[in-house]
């Protein structure tokens, strides 16, 4: 499904610069950071130890990082963005050059604050000489209808990346923003080799300024546009990824995970069973091949692990594999136990319905007595039912 959608993600890029008069191609993408960071460091400790910590900060409250890369190895357009209602002064010091800020609620990035990224941009781009093209992920911030207008109005061209592939189509995804928080782990182990304490969010601006300074070099950035086959243009290094990581999703399977199972050709497909072997031809084998001979499938038969376990229950010799007989006569054995155990479920239900009925019927039959004992002793009707209630005045 990946494939499909970046071999359709790079046709539609090729019609848009065969009709596009482009002069300059650019990347746009946001990472996270905390002050934990995403890997931590080493550290020395006492020899025997078994556990070893390191000092991290408590907080766990996230920034993002916005920009922008171009095929030529520059960056634009670069912002940060903070929890927050307001930027304060003091969370800006020592950020990447002419960064700029802002806050929202959650530290994401949102509609109205990628707009003013947008008109950063296209105020940071020369806006004669053709049409830019700037590709960016599906993320619904992304695309407004506002935003959309202003990049027309600003001879920028948006192309959305396909969903689920921006980690090999995305320049900055496939290499630089990797460096970048590589070097974001380091510089913070510094940080707290140097001052002997965690970070504060006042820290975070510098902390990420030094990294972007290292990772962001014109090499790295080329690297990226190269790396994701968008310049030069090559879109097989993409597809061969997505195809790769299909491939290897559906087709590995551990080798010492695979039972063998021997049948012969007649019963071969009543074994398994109907829907086990629509499997098996989804998965490309097809009926009659299943009914030769050998099945050796990990997802449809039980792993070798369970094997000698499954013969223990069997009251078999441990070791080796289950031959279509005995494997027959434990499924037998279990069909029998199962229709002795139905059986036995369905006499008891049957004993407690006649228990009920004639529980019901004695009940009746008492309640039946009684109104024959009450209706002697008041000797017939019109007397009150002896209670002295039919008795005359006089």
């Amino acid at each position: 499904m990946r494939t499909g959608r970046g071999l359709h993600a790079f046709s539609v890029l090729e019609t848009a610069v065969l009709c596009s008069s482009l002069t300059r191609v650019a990347g746009v993408s946001c990472a996270g950071s905390t002050l934990q960071g995403t890997k931590a460091g080493k550290v020395i400790g006492a020899k025997g130890a078994k556990v070893t910590g390191t000092e991290r900060s408590p907080s766990r409250e996230n920034t993002t990082l916005v920009t922008a890369i171009s095929a030529a190895g520059r960056t634009a357009a670069t912002c940060i963005i903070w929890k927050g209602l307001r930027v304060s002064a003091e969370w800006g010091e020592g950020g990447p050059k002419d960064c700029k800020y802002f806050a929202t609620a959650s530290s994401m990035m949102d509609t109205p604050t990628f707009h003013k990224w947008m008109r950063l941009f296209t105020s940071q781009i020369p806006q004669r000489g053709g049409k830019h093209m700037l590709f960016l992920d599906g993320h619904v911030s992304h695309i407004s209808l506002a935003t959309l207008q202003w990049a027309e109005a600003h001879n920028v061209v948006v192309f959305q990346l396909p969903s689920h592939a921006s980690h090999r189509v995305q320049p900055l995804d496939v290499c630089a923003f990797g460096i970048l928080k590589r070097e974001y782990n380091r510089t913070l182990d510094a940080y707290q080799m140097q001052h002997q304490h965690a970070p504060t969010k006042g820290d975070v601006a510098s902390l990420l300024g030094a990294a972007f300074l290292i990772s962001m070099t014109p090499l790295n950035i080329m690297a990226s546009f190269a790396g994701a086959g968008l310049f030069p243009y090559d879109p097989s290094r993409a597809i061969k990824r997505l195809a790769g990581e299909k491939l290897k999703v559906k087709y590995h399977t551990p080798s010492n995970r695979l039972p063998l199972l021997l049948l012969n050709a007649e019963n071969t497909a009543e074994a398994l069973g109907a829907r086990k072997v629509r499997k098996l031809a989804q998965d490309g084998f097809s009926p009659s091949f299943i009914r030769a001979a050998t099945v050796m499938c990990s997802d449809v038969l039980m792993p070798k692990q369970r094997v000698a376990s499954r013969r223990a229950r069997a009251g078999l010799v441990l070791g080796g594999l289950l031959s279509y007989e005995e494997m027959k006569q434990e499924q037998n054995q279990k069909d029998e136990a199962e229709a002795e155990k139905l059986a036995a479920k369905e006499a008891a239900k049957a004993a407690r319905e006649e228990k009920r009925v004639r529980l019901e019927v004695e009940k009746a039959g008492r309640q039946a007595a009684k109104a024959a004992a009450r209706e002697a002793r008041n000797g017939g009707a019109g007397r009150g039912n002896g209670r002295g209630r039919g008795r005359g005045r006089g």
